[in-house]
């Protein structure tokens, strides 16, 4: 009996765990402090909010509708097709992460732009995100 309690205890976090596969990165960093701030994204709609210079640690979450979410990973997948690294001391990127591949578009020197598709989804989305209500994780 308790074997079937730990088991369905267990199952609902493989699934937790096997959404966090895929996920999108979006943020900006640099200039004089050289903080990045950060959002996650995940299939389920779980949104995570971090800081930091060299490891970015989450402190904050939210959610957005889970087919919001689902839209957002359908515009990555048709904008985002190879990697684009051009950061400069201000940048801003869009990681779309997968088990299977990873997008990084990192962008801020003036000598290289990134296309316009990607620009404007990068400041869609960072104005539904900016608008959301974090709560401090674990709390």
């Amino acid at each position: 009996m308790i074997k079937y309690l730990l088991l369905l205890l267990l199952f609902p976090f493989q699934l937790n765990c096997s959404a966090q596969n895929e996920y999108i990165l979006i943020g900006s960093g640099g200039g004089f402090t050289g903080t990045t701030i950060n959002y996650k994204i995940l299939l389920n709609g779980t949104v995570l909010k971090g800081t930091g210079i060299a490891d970015v640690k989450y402190e904050n979450q939210s959610h957005i509708r889970k087919c919001e979410a689902r839209k957002l990973f359908k515009k990555m997948k048709k904008i985002i097709s190879q990697s684009f690294n051009h950061p400069g001391n201000m940048y801003y990127f869009i990681y779309y992460i997968k088990p299977e591949a990873e997008f990084k578009c990192t962008w801020g020197e003036t000598k290289f732009e990134v296309s316009e598709d990607i620009k404007k989804v990068y400041q869609e989305t960072l104005q539904k995100l900016s608008k959301l209500e974090y709560n401090p994780i674990g709390k």
